[in-house]
């Protein structure tokens, strides 16, 4: 299969403490509980046992195959030794439903680095020919880029995949009720946070290892959907290396409800 690949920024900590490039779109293949009464709140804060957290977690990924579209917005910040870098990126995604392949997406890509600003934006329209149209300035020219029928569209972090790699940390997380929520966060210092969602942040070290690192992951499920609505992960080190701060935070809404004109090529 044809796989092709853009990368809109990158961001990448050079120095002895390294973070791999950040690629965040490409082509390829807290509330209160209701009534607020002391007998809810002690049954949000109650343990639950890593098998039931297994099975809200099946429960999960048996729902979301009924997902097919969302918007979404990514924040991440990098800052290695005082040095700080900053991307966000919204935008509007549709999916195949049959099979979890990204099929036309919208986004808008704002970046900060040493006071500089960029900008990128990109559709994907679909179609067979797999079109992709990229301006680098809110009022720029579009580029028309035809990718070709063996070409897929994807984005990172991918929904999908952040969702398959959360599926398999039942003995990693806590999770309490809050207002409509489920909230997961990390209890297991062991954590493989970067064999599970590295790729999709395109998160590599060299100079350090986690074990060396603090390490945070807090993940929200909408109660009623169990679909994804926040997926933030937090890394970080200050030691003989240097200091590393690597922040992101992923937010999900308006699932299922995403229209068609979001993806319409630019006239």
């Amino acid at each position: 299969m044809k796989i092709q690949k853009i990368t809109f920024m990158a961001l990448t900590a050079l120095l002895t403490l390294s973070l791999g490039a950040c690629s965040l779109i490409g082509q390829k293949h807290s509330q209160k509980n209701q009534g607020g009464t002391e007998n809810s709140s002690r049954e949000s804060q109650k343990n639950t046992s890593s098998d039931d957290i297994e099975e809200l977690l099946e429960k999960a990924e048996t729902a979301n195959e009924d997902l097919t579209s969302m918007k979404m917005k990514v924040k991440l910040s990098i800052t290695v030794d005082g040095s700080n870098k900053t991307q966000t990126m919204s935008g509007d995604l549709l999916y195949d439903k049959s099979t979890d392949e990204l099929a036309k997406g919208h986004l808008v890509i704002d970046g900060k680095e040493s006071g500089q600003e960029s900008y990128q934006e990109a559709i994907m329209p679909g179609g067979q020919d797999k079109l992709l149209y990229t301006r680098s300035s809110k009022n720029g020219t579009w580029s028309k880029q035809e990718m070709g029928s063996g070409a897929d569209y994807y984005v990172q972090p991918d929904y999908f995949k952040l969702m398959d790699g959360f599926y398999q940390m039942a003995d990693d997380v806590t999770v309490k009720e809050s207002g409509d929520e489920y909230i997961f966060k990390l209890s297991s210092k062991n954590a493989d946070l970067l064999g599970l969602f590295g790729e999709e942040f395109k998160l590599e070290l060299t100079g350090v290892t986690q074990a060396d690192m603090d390490k945070k992951l807090e993940v929200r499920l909408d109660k009623k959907t169990l679909f994804l609505k926040d997926f933030k992960l937090g890394l970080s080190y200050k030691g003989e290396e240097g200091s590393l701060d690597v922040q992101t935070d992923t937010q999900y809404s308006e699932w299922n409800k995403v229209e068609e004109d979001e993806f319409k090529a630019p006239q």
